[in-house]
């Protein structure tokens, strides 16, 4: 019975660090919603993926992560405001095998910055 119980706890103590070791390097997108508006829809779109935020509130973040895997191209956002508007877009570039990228969208009254580091005003237009 012992030598069960200290194989069960081998395994949690190799699959522990492996998740926090694979959860750092797999790319991650954050959406922050810095505007007064409640964000009723977030979604963006990678190249090979589809990351659903769902709503946010006004000073409300949530972190998605994708793929590894992706065809190069550029991130696609739409944030469907509560008083409908949406703000669409296209910003910053995903290229296949980004480790550890982290990439936010910080979506104020009436544009959207994009930060990988260096920060962007995207092009956004208003449906």
């Amino acid at each position: 019975m012992k030598g069960y119980s200290s194989k069960k706890l081998s395994l949690l103590f190799l699959i522990i660090p492996l998740y926090v070791i694979g959860i750092n390097f797999v790319p991650q997108v954050t959406v922050l919603n810095s505007s007064n508006i409640r964000i009723v829809d977030a979604k963006i779109t990678t190249p090979n993926s589809d990351l659903k935020f769902w709503s946010l509130n006004d000073g409300e973040d949530k972190e998605l992560h994708y793929s590894i895997f992706q065809k190069e191209g550029k991130y696609r956002y739409d944030f469907n405001l509560n008083n409908n508007i949406t703000l669409s877009g296209e910003c910053g570039f995903v290229k296949n095998f980004e480790f550890g990228k982290r990439v936010i969208f910080l979506v104020s009254d009436d544009k959207v910055i994009y930060s990988s580091g260096k920060s962007v005003v995207c092009e956004t237009f208003e449906i």
